[in-house]
């Protein structure tokens, strides 16, 4: 059995990363932190770019 890489489909985290989790839409718990910090605050966090941070590695 392989242990297949996931990667988050809005930031760079991937499965690698401590206590990560990935929701059936392939976004990290790391991200919904974010989202609702976002909610709850008023506040807005900009995520990188994956397509262009992907060309960039």
């Amino acid at each position: 059995m392989t242990n297949q890489l996931i990667i988050c489909y809005r930031c760079i985290y991937d499965s690698n990363t401590s206590g990560i989790s990935f929701d059936n839409e392939g976004v990290c718990n790391y991200c919904k932190q974010i989202e609702n910090l976002e909610k709850d605050m008023g506040v807005l966090v900009n995520f990188p770019d994956k397509e262009k941070l992907k060309e960039s590695l």
